[in-house]
C-alpha cells in the first residue's frame, strides 16, 4: 500500500486528536533521531475498517525517555513502569498512548514472563503473536504511513486467516491460546492447519498450567467483554481449555440457552441491572455449574478477588433457599417475591433472570420493574421521631413496613404512620412482659 493510502485508512478510523497526536510524535522522534510506529491492534483494525481508540506506539528509543520528552513538550503526562520499561503518555482527556521500546523477546521456560532486549522495528514484529497483529506503520514525518509487514499479515486478513508466526508461539506464551480462540471468534478467522495444530497440541500438553492466575483472569476477562462471546466459549470448553485452568470446569447444560438470553437482558436492563458489570455478570453464568468448593477452587487459581466469590456465593444460596419458591405455580405475595430478590445483587439478578422458566421469569420481571423501587414514604428519621429507638428493631419495622406497602396494606401517609405507631406499641407490651 502507498503511504498517502496507509494515512487515509488511519485517519477514517481513529479520531482527529489520535491523528494529531501521532504525527506530533513523529515529529519529536525525527528530532531524536530514532525510528517511531503505531503498532499491533490499531493497524489491524485501521486495515479492516474498524474503529479503534487505543493508541500504541513503539519507538527504536528508551520508551520513558521519549514519552517525558513528547510530556514536556506536548503538555501532557506520563505515568511509567520501570519494570517493563513502558510508559503510558496521556494528552489532554482526549488521548492515551502506550509506548514501549522497540525489542525482542526470549523465554526461558513456558509460561515465563520473557527477557526483553532493544532491538530494531523487524524484530519487535516478529516476536509477536499473530500475523495480523504483526503489522506497524512508520509516524517518522517523512515517511509517515509507511507500512511494514515483515510476516503477511495484510494477505491473512484478506483472506480471513488468523495465523502464528512460529511453532513455538504457544509454547513460549501459553496465554496466546485464549487469545487465538479470542481473535477467531471476533472476526469469523479460520485457523491455518499448523496453527490449528499447535492449538490443540498446547492444550493436550496443559501448558496453561504454567501461567499465573493474574494474567489467564486477564485473558478471560477480555473474553468476557467481547461483543460476541458465545462462541468463544464454547470453543474454549469444547477444547478443553476451561477444564484445563480447573479439572471441573465445564459450561453449564443450559449454557445455550443461558448466553442467548443475556445479550437482550444486558443491552436493554431493567431496574438495578443497569448499574450490572457485564464480564462479572458473564463469568457467574459460564461457572454456574460448578459447586461453590469447586468455584472457589477456581477463583483461588485466578487470584480473584472479593467481588466474584461473593457473586458466586450469593447464587448458590439464592439456588437452595429461593429457586424453589419462584419457579412454583404455587401463589407468591409480592412482598416475599421482594424478600426472595432484593438481597441479590444486579449481576446475580440478571443471571437469574437468564436462566428463569416463564414463571419466575414473570416474577423477576415484576421485582425489577415494580417492586424493587417500592419505598416507604415513612423513613428512620420519622420513626425515631415517632419514639422508635436506633437499633434493631428499627430496621425491623421499616422491613415490615415495605411489605406492607409491596402488600397494599397501606397505601398513604396516614396509613403508614398508624402502621408505624401500632408497631411501636407492640413492641411495649412486648419489652413489659
Amino acid at each position: 500500500m502507498r503511504n498517502q493510502d496507509v494515512t487515509k485508512t488511519l485517519t477514517s478510523t481513529l479520531a482527529p486528536e489520535a491523528m494529531e497526536a501521532l504525527h506530533d510524535l513523529g515529529k519529536i522522534a525525527d528530532g531524536r533521531g530514532v525510528g517511531a510506529f503505531v503498532v499491533g491492534g490499531v493497524v489491524r483494525d485501521a486495515l479492516m475498517k474498524r474503529p479503534c481508540e487505543d493508541l500504541d506506539i513503539v519507538v527504536e528509543d528508551d520508551a520513558i525517555d521519549f514519552a517525558e520528552a513528547a510530556a514536556r513538550e506536548l503538555e501532557g503526562h506520563v505515568k511509567k513502569h520501570r519494570r517493563f520499561g513502558t510508559a503510558i503518555l496521556v494528552l489532554g482527556r482526549a488521548v492515551k498512548v502506550d509506548i514501549a521500546t522497540s525489542r525482542s523477546e526470549s523465554y526461558a521456560r513456558p509460561g515465563a514472563l520473557p527477557d526483553v532486549a532493544p532491538d530494531p522495528i523487524e524484530l519487535d514484529l516478529k516476536r509477536r503473536d499473530f500475523t495480523l497483529n504483526a503489522m506497524a506503520v512508520r509516524i517518522n514525518a517523512d515517511r509517515f504511513g509507511e507500512l511494514l509487514d515483515p510476516v503477511g499479515g495484510r494477505a491473512d486478513l484478506k483472506t480471513g486467516v488468523l495465523r502464528v508466526l512460529h511453532k513455538h508461539s504457544f509454547e513460549d506464551d501459553p496465554t496466546r491460546v485464549l487469545r487465538c480462540v479470542r481473535f477467531s471468534a471476533r472476526f469469523s478467522f479460520k485457523l491455518d492447519p499448523l496453527t490449528e495444530k499447535l492449538l490443540q497440541d498446547a492444550v493436550e500438553h496443559d501448558l496453561i498450567s504454567t501461567v499465573s492466575g493474574e494474567r489467564i483472569m486477564n485473558e478471560i476477562r477480555l473474553i468476557l467483554s467481547e461483543d460476541e462471546i458465545w462462541l468463544p466459549l464454547k470453543q474454549l470448553d469444547s477444547l478443553g481449555v476451561l477444564p484445563s485452568i480447573h479439572p471441573n470446569w465445564h459450561l453449564p447444560e443450559n449454557a445455550p440457552s443461558l448466553f442467548s438470553k443475556l445479550p437482550a437482558i444486558m443491552k436493554s436492563p431493567i431496574g438495578s441491572i443497569r448499574s450490572a458489570t457485564l464480564w462479572h455478570t458473564r463469568f457467574l453464568a459460564a461457572v454456574s455449574a460448578l459447586s461453590i468448593s469447586d468455584a472457589g477452587a477456581l477463583l483461588n487459581r485466578l487470584r480473584s478477588g472479593a467481588t466474584l466469590r461473593n457473586l458466586i456465593d450469593e447464587l448458590a444460596r439464592f439456588e437452595v433457599t429461593a429457586r424453589g419458591r419462584l419457579e412454583s405455580e404455587n401463589e407468591l405475595s409480592r412482598s416475599d417475591l421482594y424478600d426472595a430478590l432484593a438481597p441479590l445483587s444486579p449481576e446475580t439478578l440478571a443471571v437469574v433472570l437468564a436462566s428463569a422458566g416463564s414463571i419466575a421469569s414473570g416474577r423477576v420481571t415484576l421485582y425489577l420493574s415494580e417492586l424493587e423501587s417500592v419505598r416507604p414514604i415513612l423513613g428512620g428519621s420519622d420513626l425515631i421521631r415517632l419514639g422508635l429507638e436506633e437499633g434493631t428493631h428499627l430496621g425491623e419495622v421499616l422491613a415490615d413496613l415495605r411489605r406492607a406497602c409491596l402488600d397494599g396494606f397501606v397505601t398513604s401517609k396516614t396509613e403508614e404512620l398508624e402502621f408505624v405507631r401500632r408497631a411501636i406499641r407492640d413492641l411495649d407490651v412486648e419489652n413489659k412482659r
